[in-house]
């Protein structure tokens, strides 16, 4: 049964069968044979998970020429650092240069004696050695890519430069089935979101439910950090040991917890010591990296790189929805940016305003100085010292100038206004992260300092980043080695099986098993679809109190709460429903779901609708959401089998039309609508 289970996309043989171009199959013999060729040359080598993969990865990277230039600039840089490197180690006699000022006569042939020239030679070829095997991987790469613009512009007959994402999701749930899908399957947007999102769907469930210790094993130091490394570490020690071509083993899904567990234990220990071992190579070329980066624009704009600040992967990963794809998350992670800055800068402290000020007016009066004497005597900047031949007037000047932009970076402007609850909610509006503890806190220290915690300097996230090549193992051997069992608990009790394909429970949008009891989601099954959700929650939450603990987390095998429950507590999975019907309107729920998502996008569309311009609710968006008879009602123009997209033109009722994505302005509008009614929700219990 499993294997008849997981070969449910019938392969073809890689030859025509002899006599084919006489079947007929869905019209002309040249339509028969061109798509069955089609068949051929994909499903031969590729299943349908890879290829709807292939295509979002072809489509994210602007096409085949796209891909080429990125990969191939990377590969040439990654070169020019292992040669610029070489040279400055071994090429350079440092004391000619330094006694001569001139370069190229201090060039000279590689010299290694000393035991730091050898050590460094080592590093040298294992570096050497990978650029080696990332320059072998991108012919491989390419010829991925190269079959997936056949597939563009054979079967998609697209562009990518012209195309929207949206669209191609059309082409493909219109095209897939019953061609490169067994027995003409229906296929649907969320199908395909879950087959890109697989991995990360799990990932996102099993960080925002606490079942991963991503602290660091320092004893009373509750220090959560998630580097590139370790995610890097988690991905290779559990999606590859539970995945197959994209897909996920259902033999897996069999074995007995405990033993599961076990083996994700002795992965997490084997790949930590390999790790340890592989650090101080990996940590220099990070060094090395960061330095060659970050240098030139800390030295020249030491203001705007040390006083940026950016998000947290932890904080990323409690952004992220279920099934948004990384071009829509990353558009709407850019747009938090601002108001996040702007709230942070609301609570700096009044006496390092005043000290930022005063140290700005000495340097800035220091600096004006040199540069007058430098406008009168061209020659001053060059030969003056500030002591006796020691620091030249350029070098001090530089000084100057780094601490007055790092003071002035401190320094709130003219039209300052403290209005901490107006900029949260903006942010939240783009992260769809509110935690409930927050509400009517935004303007107090405990929620700056939660805040400041996803939100920290850049600076700080580079020293992490680096520090992880060594902290990222040790955390595998340590914190995720003990978080082994909840990992396996989670994947065997929370994967479904939808479509030939096991997902995870939260992206299968499994509305009553895995929504919020606290907002009173997790009980629609049994609710009237005509009862808003805020009364669902008072009148349900009695007949249903046996079941309140597990708004407080999830479930294992045995009955026991395990992880933190955040996601589930905070509405993360009715926050994704949403987001993904307003980025795919024209999806329909089908399924088991069915009933419960229909009636919770029903009153949530009679809540936006109540909102909307609606000046006695507080915190209502005043935009116009351009409604007809539903929030999702608007239409569109989608070509037929055979065209392409024309959004502008007009067509009678009925005749290919779709419903279009939502502006950027409706979506944000809809989301504040949404933290609206989770507030008056939570409140009301």
């Amino acid at each position: 049964g499993i294997q008849r289970e997981m070969a449910q996309y019938h392969k073809l043989p890689k030859v025509v069968p002899e006599g084919f171009e006489k079947h007929q199959w869905r019209g002309s013999n040249d339509k028969a044979f061109r798509v069955e060729s089609l068949r051929v040359q994909w499903t031969s080598s590729d299943t349908p998970e890879e290829l709807i993969i292939n295509v979002y990865e072809y489509w994210l990277g602007k096409g085949f020429f796209g891909l080429l230039l990125n990969q191939l600039l990377s590969l040439i840089a990654y070169a020019f650092m292992l040669g610029f490197i070489f040279v400055l180690a071994l090429c350079v006699d440092y004391q000619i240069l330094f006694s001569t000022y001139v370069v190229s006569n201090s060039l000279r042939d590689p010299v290694i004696e000393t035991t730091a020239e050898k050590v460094f030679v080592g590093y040298f070829v294992v570096f050497l050695l990978f650029w080696t095997y990332q320059f072998i991987k991108l012919f491989v790469v390419l010829a991925k890519h190269w079959k997936t613009k056949q597939f563009f512009q054979s079967v998609l007959k697209v562009q990518c430069d012209d195309v929207k994402w949206e669209d191609v999701v059309k082409i493909l749930v219109r095209e897939l089935p019953g061609q490169f899908l067994e027995d003409e399957e229906e296929l649907d947007e969320l199908d395909i979101a879950n087959v890109i999102m697989l991995q990360d769907n799990y990932l996102c469930s099993l960080i925002n439910e606490g079942l991963i210790d991503l602290c660091l094993p320092i004893p009373f130091v509750h220090l959560p950090v998630l580097t590139k490394a370790l995610e890097w570490g988690i991905r290779v020690v559990v999606f590859e040991h539970l995945f197959q071509r994209k897909k996920l083993i259902s033999e897996v899904l069999e074995k007995k917890t405990q033993q599961l567990a076990r083996s994700l234990r002795n992965r997490f220990y084997m790949y930590g010591v390999v790790g340890l071992l592989l650090s101080p190579f990996v940590l220099v070329g990070v060094t090395v990296y960061f330095f060659f980066k970050y240098g030139e624009q800390i030295k020249n704009k030491p203001g705007e790189i040390l006083g940026l600040r950016s998000w947290s992967a932890i904080a990323l990963w409690k952004f992220r929805d279920y099934n948004e794809l990384p071009h829509v998350f990353q558009k709407r992670i850019n747009k938090s940016h601002k108001p996040a800055m702007d709230y942070t800068n609301l609570f700096t402290s009044n006496y390092l305003v005043l000290l930022s000020r005063f140290v700005a007016f000495i340097c800035g009066a220091l600096l004006t100085v040199i540069i007058f004497l430098g406008i009168y005597d061209e020659h001053f900047l060059f030969q003056a010292h500030l002591f006796e031949n020691e620091m030249n007037i350029i070098f001090v000047a530089g000084i100057l100038g780094t601490i007055l932009a790092a003071a002035r970076q401190l320094v709130p402007g003219d039209s300052f206004v403290f209005e901490p609850e107006k900029l949260l909610e903006e942010v939240a509006t783009h992260t769809h992260y509110f935690p409930a503890e927050w509400t009517g806190r935004e303007g107090t220290s405990d929620v700056l300092n939660s805040f400041l915690h996803l939100y920290p300097y850049s600076v700080v996230l580079w020293l992490f980043e680096v520090l992880g090549i060594i902290l990222a193992p040790i955390q595998m051997c340590t914190s995720l080695a003990g978080s082994s069992e909840s990992i396996a608990n989670f994947f065997c009790e929370h994967s479904v099986l939808k479509k030939n394909l096991y997902v995870c429970r939260f992206a299968a949008f499994d509305l009553k098993g895995c929504g919020s009891l606290s907002l009173g989601t997790g009980l629609l099954s049994s609710a009237n679809t005509n009862t808003s959700i805020p009364n669902m929650v008072s009148e349900k939450s009695s007949e249903h109190s046996e079941a309140l603990p597990r708004s407080m987390g999830l479930r294992g095998s045995t009955g026991e709460i395990i992880g933190t429950g955040e996601g589930t507590r905070s509405g993360k999975l009715e926050q994704s429903i949403l987001n993904f019907k307003m980025t795919y309107p024209q999806w329909e729920p089908e399924g088991d779901n069915e009933r419960d998502l229909k009636s919770f996008l029903d009153n949530m569309d009679g809540i936006f609708r109540e909102q909307n311009n609606n000046p006695a609710v507080p915190g209502a968006t005043s935009v116009p959401l351009n409604m007809e008879t539903s929030v999702w009602g608007r239409t569109s123009v989608w070509g037929g089998m055979n065209g392409p997209v024309d959004l502008n033109m007009s067509v009678l009722p009925g005749q290919g039309q779709t419903l279009e994505p939502m502006a950027d302005e409706e979506k944000d509008a809809m989301t504040k609508s949404f933290f609206v009614w989770k507030k008056q929700a939570l409140s009301g219990l």
